[in-house]
């Protein structure tokens, strides 16, 4: 399980200032990883991470591709915060 703390001090890093996390609610995401949306007080955002450690560049390639999908202009793509 990822921890709430972990994810409020990258956010608060990421965000420059500081971030609470107010709600940590889990919805689907694939048979691989656990995702989950996170609200805090300055919007809300997805989280997906995996426990396995079975692929461990899987994250960054996929934070790759959605850059490379986003430089097309074509459809709206998130913007990624960060992975590791």
């Amino acid at each position: 399980m990822i921890l709430p703390r972990a994810l409020e001090k990258h956010l608060s890093d990421v965000l420059g200032g500081k971030a609470s996390i107010l709600e940590m609610k889990p919805v689907g995401g694939g048979c691989i990883n656990e995702c989950a949306k996170l609200t805090t007080p300055a919007g809300c955002y997805f989280i997906k991470w995996n426990n396995r450690w079975q692929y461990p560049g899987m994250l960054a390639a996929e934070a790759s591709g959605l850059k490379l999908l986003k430089n097309t202009n074509t459809i709206r793509i998130p913007a990624v915060l960060g992975h590791g």
